[in-house]
């Protein structure tokens, strides 16, 4: 996993939203951006954390849009 992503990831599970949020975004320009569907996954969970679920859809359905077979993009897709 890329450091921003595990960044993301540790501050989500820590409950620390906007750092989660500011990681994802860094992956997002460094680590993959637009085609790297873990970056969208990463950002449909925050979201979804942050009680936007419109957004957190977005999110997931970019995802599958790179990869229709991405489990973490299925998975939250049908949590929300």
């Amino acid at each position: 996993m890329d450091a921003h992503l595990k960044a993301a990831a540790k501050a989500l599970k820590a409950g620390e939203l906007d750092e989660a949020f500011d990681a994802a975004k860094l992956a997002m320009k460094q680590e993959g951006g637009t085609s790297n569907p873990k970056v969208h996954v990463a950002f449909g969970a925050i979201l979804s954390a942050r009680g936007d679920p419109e957004m957190a859809e977005k999110a997931y359905r970019s995802a599958l849009a790179i990869d229709s077979k991405n489990q973490a993009g299925c998975r939250g897709l049908a949590a929300l």
